[in-house]
């Protein structure tokens, strides 16, 4: 048993900053809006896309429109006589800016905004669920641009002088230091426990980056670079484990969990403001003549998954003339979620399953040795364990001996579409000769013999 090695799909070539190796990311591009009005900068959460176009500002009005990437339709959400901008989604709560006050953002039942109704531009939050408001950040200097997810709040913060990231924890009541470097840092955004934001440290240095993409791990407490391109990289979002931005007039993404950076959409014309949620970028596109709004799905490398085929045996028998199941498990770690596998698109050598479930049945094996087995059961981790119907596999193999040892392999997708493969090795009981249709009579042989035999037949049948 054994995770086996990388298989890659067609795609965009991507490179890895502070890496020898490169690998190749697939990126499916896709209009979302494409009318002769101009929208702007597009948000984004789960399969909802929100923008603010100009369509209606004949009467007078400012409109939200909104795409469902699941059912493809456009529909309008909301129109007022206020100029709307700053556009911000968390599943089905959106929040904007309308110059009553600045920039915002939401996660979940908390709001949180740029205030200067006070003589100064402070940060302050709004608990849906509590109906109550409260102040974050107060001090005599600007706190601007806030961004939330979970308990932490970040923003850009000018107390020392020039621009820094600031935090603050809801539970804790803490305010922590991000980034105060002497340089300014912008545009700050947060997803679960990274930060991101654009960075000026190296402009002017002769580095020809001009402005980059950095990060911080708040659980590590370690700095991250993650775009430095001499294009120059601006206006980063952030969604789990993937970074996107604005270069030049290009969009690139960055995958933190493989460390490797790619390009997302470099057309000719300008592609500016991306937004990310899951596996989904959307951005503002000038390719047409006037801002639009485009997409695209990122499916990342083939992801290798541990396949054990009969679970518990060792080795793995597989009887040429059994008329049942072959039961196998895709095997889940503290490292991998097997739910997020899509089981209908799972496939054994092409073979699909008849049915699927999720227990915990096996041990996972740490040696690279495709055909080493184990005994054990239960591990405490979720497996995905399939069931065959054993017949189909056997004739997929084609001619087969007792003893022979065959290698399996098994591909599949997850939920955001990024390929999984993972291989295991059978023994065969039994003998198998693939039956050749051609060979009518069964001799071993096609020939002239089952020739006539087709004709007789098909002659037979022809009288009336």
């Amino acid at each position: 048993m054994k995770k086996i090695v990388m298989m890659f799909v067609m795609g965009v070539v991507v490179w890895g900053i502070g890496n020898s190796w490169a690998s190749v990311y697939t990126v499916n591009e896709f209009p979302i809006c494409t009318n002769s009005s101009t929208a702007s900068p597009p948000a984004i959460s789960g399969n909802l896309v929100i923008w603010e176009d100009s369509r209606n500002r004949d009467s007078g009005l400012y409109s939200i429109y909104g795409y469902d990437l699941t059912t493809n339709t456009e529909s309008l959400i909301y129109s007022n006589d206020k100029e709307i901008e700053d556009l911000r989604i968390d599943g089905d709560i959106i929040v904007w800016r309308d110059h009553r006050n600045d920039s915002a953002d939401v996660y979940g039942n908390i709001i949180v905004w740029e205030d200067d109704g006070y003589g100064n531009h402070d940060i302050y939050g709004y608990n849906l669920s509590t109906e109550t408001e409260f102040a974050i950040s107060t001090n005599s200097f600007r706190q601007r641009r806030p961004s939330i997810s979970g308990n932490t709040v970040i923003w850009e913060d000018n107390r020392n002088g020039n621009e820094d990231i600031y935090g603050f924890d809801l539970v804790t009541q803490e305010e922590l230091p991000i980034c105060t470097n002497i340089s300014d840092q912008i545009m700050p955004q947060i997803s679960d426990d990274t930060v991101v934001w654009w960075d000026f440290r190296n402009f002017g240095t002769g580095t020809n980056t001009d402005y980059d993409i950095y990060g911080y791990d708040l659980t590590s407490n370690t700095e991250l670079v993650i775009g430095m391109n001499e294009h120059g990289d601006i206006y980063p979002s952030i969604d789990g484990n993937i970074v996107v931005w604005q270069g030049h007039n290009d969009i690139y993404g960055y995958d933190l969990d493989t460390q490797i950076q790619f390009t997302i959409s470099d057309t000719f014309d300008s592609q500016r403001f991306a937004r990310v949620s899951g596996n989904t970028v959307v951005w503002l596109d000038n390719r047409n003549g006037n801002w639009d709004i485009y997409g695209a799905r990122i499916v990342g490398p083939t992801v290798q998954v541990t396949l054990d085929i009969k679970p518990t045996s060792c080795p793995n028998p597989l009887n040429t003339t059994s008329q049942g199941v072959l039961p196998i498990a895709i095997l889940g770690s503290e490292q991998f979620d097997v739910s997020t596998i899509v089981p209908t698109s799972v496939r054994l050598a092409g073979i699909e399953p008849i049915r699927d479930s999720l227990e915990d049945v096996a041990t996972l094996l740490t040696d690279p040795n495709e055909c080493e087995c184990t005994t054990n059961g239960p591990d405490g981790f979720m497996d995905l364990t399939l069931k065959f119907k054993t017949q189909q596999i056997v004739e997929a193999l084609g001619e087969v001996n007792t003893g022979d040892i065959l290698t399996l392999t098994l591909t599949g997708v997850l939920n955001d579409e990024t390929p999984i493969e993972g291989a295991d090795c059978v023994v065969i009981v039994g003998r198998h000769k693939p039956i050749n249709k051609a060979d009518v009579n069964e001799d071993g042989l096609v020939n002239a013999v089952d020739m006539a035999i087709v004709a007789e037949n098909w002659l037979e049948s022809s009288i009336v």
